[in-house]
């Protein structure tokens, strides 16, 4: 299994994020991380280098509202300039002044960027991914009008699980606890076994698997420690769900059986009883006051497809073009109506109730002397 987070941070918890990775990367061959949580999760020391098109995406979506407002400014006043055929001193003057505002915001962004990645403790991450553990994480373009559909590194693509390299084993979508959110409205179906599940059922059906304590204590090294503990268990896991999953995501093998269905049953409790048993668990089963307390318990999934892309759609992800690829695609023989994914519940009752700032309160000192330069 190959475990995809599609997250846009602005509509979830920074806070839960590392707790709901570590959960992935513990228990699954390979993660990928797309969507505004890439930033999270990155080294941005190549940003400078990224091209123009994607940096201006970045600069005027980011975080940071400062940055996105100055950024706006000076990206509307060189646009105003690209229909001038010959530029006076003042259209000139004008052009360099933006030019270097951009340079300075992009410095601007990329400290903000790493003192939030410190301050939501994902350093994990990339730390990890340069130890060549199996962490992808990859940027997305945004559907725009005239388009075509399912463009390469574009939102429609991931939406129906197109990569430029696919994974071994099936690629299938992880949720964070947000899809939890009483206010989606979503009807859901708890079952105890998997072979409770209805096809083609209109409701999201779901089935408990396992639970993992809080792991915001582990280091990077503590969590690639804790893998190794756990990979016996983990790698029988995921060949007990791979043969369900090639099934319905990859229209790959027969319909799975009895004895498939009976050994994902299994496999989860033999895993389940496993983290428990960890030592380098043990500290976080007393209740913690930390914000970073999380919890979780991993669940399989089988939602009709509109209803994932309605998720994702009140999550920034999907926009009014990525939705009509979507609904267009409705009529391809490639299209799954129902499918299966992984799900990750919060065990904390107060989840949805804390309200985390952001913006402006991550704005590094060096923005606000920035910005005053500006006089566009």
């Amino acid at each position: 299994m190959e475990s995809v987070f599609l997250s846009e941070l602005i509509n979830s918890k920074s806070l839960a994020l590392g707790a709901v990775l570590k959960a992935a990367y513990l228990t699954t061959h390979r993660t990928r991380v797309f969507g505004s949580a890439t930033g999270m999760v990155q080294d941005w020391s190549s940003f400078r280098t990224q091209s123009p098109k994607l940096k201006r995406q970045i600069l005027l979506t980011s975080f940071f509202e400062d940055i996105n407002d100055a950024a706006r400014h000076a990206y509307t006043a060189l646009d105003s300039l690209k229909g001038v055929k010959y530029l006076n001193a003042t259209d000139l003057r004008l052009k360099a002044i933006c030019d270097d505002v951009l340079k300075k915001l992009e410095g601007a962004f990329i400290e903000g960027m790493n003192e939030s990645i410190a301050k939501f403790r994902l350093n994990f991450y990339s730390e990890l991914k340069k130890e060549g553990e199996p962490l992808v994480h990859g940027l997305m373009l945004t559907d725009e009008l005239g388009d075509p559909p399912f463009g390469k590194n574009t939102v429609s693509e991931a939406m129906i699980l197109k990569f430029e390299f696919p994974g071994e084993t099936p690629d299938v979508f992880w949720l964070e606890p947000e899809f939890f959110d009483p206010e989606h409205g979503f009807e859901l179906q708890w079952v105890t076994h998997p072979s409770a599940f209805t096809p083609g059922s209109e409701v999201a059906q779901l089935l408990p698997l396992f639970e993992l304590p809080s792991t915001s204590h582990l280091t990077a090294t503590e969590t690639k420690y804790l893998k190794q503990e756990l990979k016996p268990q983990a790698d029988a896991w995921n060949e007990a769900m791979d043969p369900l999953l090639d099934y319905y995501l990859r229209r790959k093998g027969e319909k799975p059986g009895p004895e498939i269905l009976q050994g994902i049953e299994d496999k989860s409790k033999e895993l389940n009883e496993t983290i428990a048993l960890s030592p380098l668990l043990a500290g976080s089963r007393e209740n913690d006051e930390s914000m970073f307390y999380h919890p979780l318990q991993v669940i399989l999934g089988f939602l009709p497809t509109p209803m994932l892309w309605k998720f994702y759609e009140a999550h920034n992800n999907v926009n009014v073009t990525t939705m009509e690829m979507l609904e267009q695609f409705k009529t391809d023989p490639a299209y799954i109506a129902w499918q299966p994914v992984i799900l990750v519940k919060s065990k904390m009752d107060n989840y949805f109730d804390s309200d985390e700032q952001r913006g402006k309160s991550f704005v590094p000192a060096e923005l606000k002397a920035v910005k005053k330069s500006i006089d566009i």
